[in-house]
């Protein structure tokens, strides 16, 4: 069982991760109710919504391209 730990600690690890966010995210649910919780999704604007998911993406497709530039220069 350690020996199984070490080799997979970080994905142990991010796995931790995962569900103490699930639960911190429940957690704010519950305390500040899903009606006030959704009510200010609703108030957030469509377009900068749009805009939060378009700068993520590019983000996202910039990281991806810093690991595959890094990976190739490896090989």
């Amino acid at each position: 069982m350690i020996n199984w730990l070490s080799k997979n600690r970080q994905t142990v690890a991010r796995g931790f991760g995962s569900v103490l966010a699930l639960v911190l995210l429940a957690v704010l649910i519950q305390e500040q109710g899903d009606g006030e919780l959704f009510s200010a999704f609703r108030r957030v604007s469509p377009g900068y919504f749009g805009l939060a998911l378009v700068v993520l993406l590019v983000s996202r497709l910039f990281a991806i391209l810093r690991w595959h530039i890094l990976l190739r220069q490896r090989v």
